[in-house]
């Protein structure tokens, strides 16, 4: 069972980190197949493998969104000590407590 989960869960997220890659390459003007989008895709490859080990071999199950929000924190935390990531419910929440 946990290992259907796990395909049914591990594919897809594969999918959308590359096409996150090519989105992000695409947005910073670099089209898939520059230096700086297959460098980006490595990068995106090695945070996938990362996750996947975890999700095979670490003793209890995990909560896969947990880890990718909490990837995401660490990211923005290295670029200085103002920059954030909500998570989806967070800023509803703090959108409707900010407006208007």
């Amino acid at each position: 069972m946990k290992r259907i989960l796990i395909k049914l869960v591990l594919i897809p997220l594969a999918i959308v980190i590359m096409m996150s890659g090519w989105f992000v390459a695409a947005l910073g003007g670099f089209m898939p197949g520059t230096a700086y989008a297959k460098e980006r895709y490595e990068d995106l490859q090695i945070f996938a493998k990362v996750l996947n080990l975890v999700q095979q071999y670490y003793v209890e199950e995990v909560d896969t969104q947990k880890l990718i929000y909490g990837g995401i924190k660490g990211m923005l935390q290295e670029l200085d000590p103002h920059t954030n990531f909500l998570q989806p419910d967070v800023y509803k929440e703090f959108e409707s407590e900010t407006s208007g």
